[in-house]
């Protein structure tokens, strides 16, 4: 096994870790008090879950030695850029058709269109890490819509079950 694929496995892991979190721990109602860090989960998990598909099209070795740290830093936290590296045919290829970023005031949020015309909102990771600075602390607390994270879960584990098939082909 590669260094690109362990490091492929171990995304893929702390994504469904993520996730079941968020499947196991959710009710119809979350409490003000855990919506921070379920949030803050959401963001981190589908993250992770499209890095995990931008590594596996890139066409590199990884040296054991040092993981190139730079290939994620250069998107940072950032939605439109990592979908913007993975590019269009992949991004459909794993039910993905568009990435839009939405700044307002109750807060920045990705609109994710899925190929089927579904859209799912996933709050910018940074901006629910600092959402206690600035004119983001006078926000409103936002109540958790279950049925939104529901739908958001739907197409997480799609797309994970679809970068697991791609990934074990990796040499």
């Amino acid at each position: 096994m590669t260094n690109k694929q362990n490091i492929l496995d171990i995304m893929i892991v702390n994504t469904e870790m993520g996730i079941a979190f968020l499947e196991n721990y959710s009710s119809n109602y979350i409490d003000i008090g855990y919506a921070r860090p379920y949030r803050i989960i959401l963001s981190y998990s589908f993250e992770l879950l499209l890095k995990a598909v931008w590594l596996n099209s890139l066409d590199i070795v990884i040296d054991d030695k040092k993981f190139p740290e730079c290939l994620f830093k250069m998107v940072g936290h950032n939605f439109n850029k990592i979908c913007n590296k993975i590019g269009k045919a992949n991004l459909e290829a794993i039910g993905v058709k568009s990435c839009k970023f939405n700044k307002n005031k109750t807060g920045d949020i990705y609109k994710i269109e899925m190929c089927n015309g579904d859209i799912i909102e996933i709050e910018d990771f940074t901006d629910i890490r600092y959402d206690f600075i600035g004119n983001k602390k006078d926000r409103p607390i936002k109540q958790i819509d279950k049925k939104k994270i529901d739908n958001i879960l739907k197409h997480m584990n799609r797309i994970l079950e679809i970068i697991k098939t791609r990934t074990k082909s990796v040499e």
